[in-house]
């Protein structure tokens, strides 16, 4: 837990300057100056104050709310974590746990291969230094009947500038993933940030 950026952000985000914040959490300015330069970690009554802060609807910022959309959405739905080393699931709707109880880790999930050399393709194409708009791949599902999906990739940026990756799985007929493999082929389709033209 990066308590320094995470207190800078809540701070910030709340429009605090530190003594105020240090009224909120039951602390002192030099406290929250030490917390955010990163000098100490908080005691777990303080850290349970930020956590009670960060939790609030009221307190949350555009990107907790996104999260929560991921989570709370019908459809087939992920948010994966590019700055983790093995591209851990932030959130995941319920219909995409349901279908794949044991992709917490994408390097792990052996029948998510496909997706996770999506994500590389994705990395290397500039994904995490805003160069890429979105990505779109076809995915064949072999566990069990096969099943066949159109995945959409789209990067999302929080307020501490980390980079993640929503992706939208969509179930498809075999005639239409044949047709789009015949049209796209099995390579990830990337659109790339156009420059701004000004």
């Amino acid at each position: 837990m990066n308590w320094a950026t995470k207190v800078s952000a809540l701070r910030n985000r709340l429009r605090l300057k530190q003594g105020a914040f240090a009224d909120l959490i039951g602390s002192s300015q030099t406290y929250v100056s030490r917390l955010e330069a990163g000098k100490i970690s908080p005691s777990p009554g303080i850290a349970q104050a930020i956590d009670r802060l960060v939790a609030n609807p009221r307190t949350r910022t555009v990107f907790d709310d996104f999260v929560s959309t991921v989570r709370h959405s019908p459809h087939c739905s992920i948010l994966v974590d590019l700055t983790k080393t093995d591209a851990l699931i932030r959130a995941a709707s319920r219909r995409a746990n349901d279908l794949f109880p044991d992709g917490k880790k994408l390097s792990q999930a052996r029948h998510m291969t496909s997706m996770k050399a999506d994500i590389a393709a994705l990395l290397d194409a500039g994904i995490a230094e805003g160069l890429v708009a979105c990505g779109e791949a076809l995915w064949l599902d072999k566990r069990g009947p096969d099943r066949h999906w159109r995945l959409t990739y789209v990067p999302v940026r929080d307020e501490a500038n980390s980079w993640y990756l929503h992706t939208m799985l969509q179930e498809i007929s075999a005639r239409d993933y044949q047709d789009q493999l015949e049209t796209t082929g099995r390579d990830i389709q990337i659109t790339r940030v156009k420059p701004d033209a000004s």
